[in-house]
């Protein structure tokens, strides 16, 4: 292959570019994409040209270069990922052109944080109509964030039927926004069982909120085992506010703190490869990469009111951490995820 790649032919140097790619994953200990799948998200930086990551990157140029658009797709990721987004624009652009849908979505969210929603709008409907299923779950965000809400449902189902699952997920926020309960507990559920971690998050505050809050507590668990720091705040929440129907916080007979769990919040997609989330106004959540200030906060209160506790005999082994304690600092550690989510698991940030 890296003979025929040499003398010009841009499949085979495509296909040389995607097996370094998949050697430079592994050596970083990042899970490997087969066939076409979406474009795995990059680190920052230059990759040095004689590692396999910079050696993919220079076949990628070459079979882009040649007019393969899935190369230029996944060249103009590199590039974006590394900051030098005018260079991935024109090859997302050049690849769009030639009827690649990523390429057309991932254009899309450039566009967007450039401040050009309207553009953004045109490339994500080419790619929505091309059965991309994170640039419908765009169009959904979009039309809902403008209160255009049927047409935001139609969009996220488009999305849930590509195989997008933040589709049901966002379906569920609209349907709970709308006072459907019945219908968000429907979408939600969905989602939650196809392990999106958010909307088993959602799928619990809305139990919790009717009531169950012993249906609650396990979908705040999955979620929160998943790596939602929201969820973990809750679920620090639930056990903190039974009092002395679980284990007493720090192991004392202090008042544990009380709190509203927070509510869940759109899941946007964005570029190709990841999904983030879009947090509606007036709602409360972790901030993104420093954990939640608020779980740090609770956290060190039932710590404070632990200290007051005689402390253990000589000899004697420290008291565990109890479950409050314990989700909330797993809250106050995390960072809220990267993001449709529209967000980047598909590999961008929400707006």
């Amino acid at each position: 292959m890296r003979v025929a790649a040499e003398r010009g032919h841009r499949e085979a140097a495509y296909r040389l570019a995607r097996a370094l790619d998949r050697r430079a994953a592994a050596e970083r200990g990042e899970p490997a994409e087969c066939g076409e799948g979406p474009v795995p998200v990059r680190r920052a930086g230059r990759a040095d040209v004689g590692t396999p990551a910079g050696e993919a990157e220079q076949w990628y140029r070459q079979a882009a270069a040649r007019g393969h658009r899935r190369a230029a797709l996944h060249l103009g990721a590199i590039l974006e990922h590394r900051g030098e987004l005018k260079e991935a624009g024109r090859w997302y652009l050049n690849s769009a052109k030639d009827g690649e849908p990523r390429a057309a979505c991932a254009l899309g969210f450039l566009l967007r944080d450039a401040g050009d929603e309207e553009s953004a709008a045109v490339w994500w409907l080419k790619a929505a109509q091309d059965g991309d299923g994170n640039a419908a779950n765009a169009l959904g965000t979009l039309h809902a964030e403008r209160g255009e809400t049927q047409t935001a449902e139609r969009w996220y189902r488009a999305a849930m039927d590509a195989g997008d699952v933040n589709g049901a997920y966002n379906l569920g926020l609209l349907c709970a926004e709308q006072g459907r309960t019945a219908q968000a507990d429907q979408w939600y559920r969905r989602a939650a069982y196809a392990g999106h971690r958010e909307a088993a998050n959602a799928l619990a505050v809305l139990l919790l909120q009717g009531g169950d809050a012993a249906g609650a507590e396990p979908w705040f668990s999955k979620a929160a085992e998943a790596g939602s720091v929201d969820a973990a705040f809750n679920l620090g929440i639930l056990y903190a506010s039974r009092g002395d129907e679980a284990a007493p916080c720090a192991g004392t007979s202090a008042r544990p703190p009380t709190g509203t769990p927070t509510p869940p919040s759109r899941s946007a997609p964005r570029g190709c490869a990841r999904a983030t989330s879009r947090r509606p106004s007036g709602i409360s959540g972790a901030r993104p990469g420093g954990g939640s200030a608020e779980a740090a906060y609770r956290l060190g209160t039932l710590l404070d009111a632990g200290a007051a506790a005689a402390p253990p005999a000589l000899g004697e082994p420290a008291a565990e951490k109890t479950e409050c304690e314990e989700w909330y600092e797993r809250a106050g550690r995390r960072g809220a995820p990267p993001g449709p989510g529209p967000g980047r698991h598909a590999g961008r940030r929400a707006g």
